[in-house]
């Protein structure tokens, strides 16, 4: 008697059921691939490519959008989370001796943005009501 993977036993029975839930064996046909998609990603293949390859060999059938759907869920999020899950210093709380008086802001620092802006003259900026002289 040969020893199968119980996932494997379940896969083939999935098979051969054909769930009236496509998007459930979707999903689960992509979790099987994952480390391959991951490789795969991380060799430099493209998503498009990878998504054609997987299509035409008939590994997974669902559409493009499905699968980068599922790219960013299960595989690009996943290598973001350690990071995320750091705090930066701007975020974590200050310790008194780490807390800084605020400096003395100049004239032109006190200004708001949006004057100082007009002042250099860049960008547009809507008047409602314009100067005569200029429409002539």
């Amino acid at each position: 008697m040969s020893a199968k993977k119980y996932t494997d036993e379940l896969a083939e029975w999935a098979r051969k059921k054909q769930s009236s839930r496509p998007r459930s064996i979707a999903k689960i046909t992509f979790m099987a691939l994952k480390k391959d998609i991951e490789e795969a990603l991380d060799s430099g293949f493209t998503m498009l490519m990878i998504w054609e390859h997987l299509k035409e060999t008939e590994r997974l059938a669902v559409s493009y959008n499905t699968f980068t759907k599922y790219v960013s869920l299960h595989i690009t999020n996943k290598k973001q989370s350690p990071a995320t899950l750091q705090q930066s210093p701007a975020t974590s709380p200050a310790t008194p001796a780490a807390v800084k008086k605020p400096a003395v802001k100049t004239e032109k620092e006190t200004k708001p943005a949006a004057s100082r802006d007009r002042e250099l003259g860049s960008g547009f900026h809507y008047n409602p009501s314009p100067n005569p002289k200029d429409l002539l």
